[in-house]
């Protein structure tokens, strides 16, 4: 799983499409249980003001019949 992100500052002149996306790091992994599960914390620190924001969530497979998914995603944006 890669996560990336965008944000556009209030003071900002781009179209929000035009901005490019940034990765994000994991902060945190629980171990998979019994059913294969796994969760997984991402945290991004020191960004500027932001108006708007976009998680992009690219999954990865090595079968094409057990692909990837993602339940219960959430994403909480705070600014200080």
């Amino acid at each position: 799983i890669n996560v990336y992100y965008k944000v556009l500052g209030p003071d900002s002149n781009l179209q929000f499409i035009d901005l490019g996306w940034t990765q994000a790091t994991i902060k945190d992994t629980v171990p998979a249980d019994g059913s294969d599960f796994r969760e997984h914390t991402y945290e991004i620190e020191s960004l500027e003001d932001f108006t708007s924001f976009a998680v992009k969530i690219v999954l990865q497979s090595s079968s094409t019949s057990n692909p990837a998914l993602v339940e219960n995603f959430r994403a909480i944006a705070l600014s200080t």
